[in-house]
């Protein structure tokens, strides 16, 4: 921690945006003083899986994230280099259907949707280990067979750890992460209204989204599916699903940065 440091953030969670967040500011600045605030005794390992895509990557190289990686001898992530969710109709007894499935570096999530949960008041831990029949048991009538706050907390914390940065002009700098962050945070929420889904790359906003799964639980209002639909039935709802995760592999967090570097040099 800087002696005299130029101001403080103080970080509520250690969760992966409020780590993230940490992490830029410190790899881009030396005199900033940093505090996380974490309820928690320590920083757990449970939680849902993490989906890196080429957006998230590059916000992750620019914390010089891939050099530790090569120098563990690790594979660095690689567009194509392996399958990731697959999305079937397996909730039959007959053989199910596969209609879509993502390339990605990396792990795979099963949603399971509460019926009639939209509005209640959630009060149980978000994250809790489980037993494998607890999961199993939500997918008992099935067939035998069987992922942006790093995009945040990166635009967000360059901008804090930039020279032009002081306690001063502080609103005015928050105001063109807003800037930048805010329409892009409004179109991942109304995908994620639309797909019901998490991945690193999509903001808060879109974590926070009121309806979840209407794709994947074949309710969308703009694909109706039956309980005979066909492999062309559910093509539809795989090519719709693709389109909204096309976004999370074309990149674009370089373009954001150069667009709020601007924004802030003219202060």
């Amino acid at each position: 921690m800087p002696m005299s440091p130029r101001f403080r953030v103080a970080i509520s969670g250690g969760g992966i945006g409020g780590l993230a967040l940490a992490a830029f500011i410190c790899f881009h600045s030396s005199d900033i003083a940093v505090d996380i605030y974490e309820t928690k005794e320590e920083i757990s390992s449970i939680g849902a899986g993490i989906a890196i895509w080429k957006r998230t990557w590059q916000t992750l190289q620019d914390i010089g994230l891939e050099e530790e990686v090569k120098k563990r001898n690790l594979p660095l992530p690689k567009d194509g280099e392996a399958i990731g969710p697959i999305f079937r109709k397996a909730d039959q007894s007959t053989t199910g259907i596969d209609f879509h499935n993502h390339m990605m570096p990396f792990n795979l999530v099963c949603f399971y949707n509460e019926e009639d949960g939209f509005g209640k008041v959630y009060t149980d831990p978000w994250m809790a280990d489980v037993t494998a029949n607890e999961v199993i048991d939500h997918y008992r009538d099935w067939e035998p067979a069987l992922v942006e706050v790093v995009s945040d907390a990166h635009i967000l914390g360059r901008l804090l750890a930039h020279s032009k940065t002081n306690r001063a002009n502080l609103s005015k700098v928050l105001e063109i992460y807003q800037e930048v962050r805010l329409p892009l945070a409004k179109t991942a929420a109304k995908r994620s209204w639309s797909n019901g889904t998490r991945d690193l790359s999509s903001s808060l906003a879109a974590l926070c989204s009121r309806l979840s799964g209407l794709l994947y639980d074949f309710n969308h209002p703009d694909f109706s599916v039956s309980p005979k639909a066909t492999s062309e039935d559910l093509m539809l709802i795989g090519k719709a699903v693709g389109e909204a995760f096309a976004w999370l592999g074309e990149g674009g967090c370089d373009d954001d940065w150069k667009k709020a570097e601007t924004l802030i040099s003219a202060i």
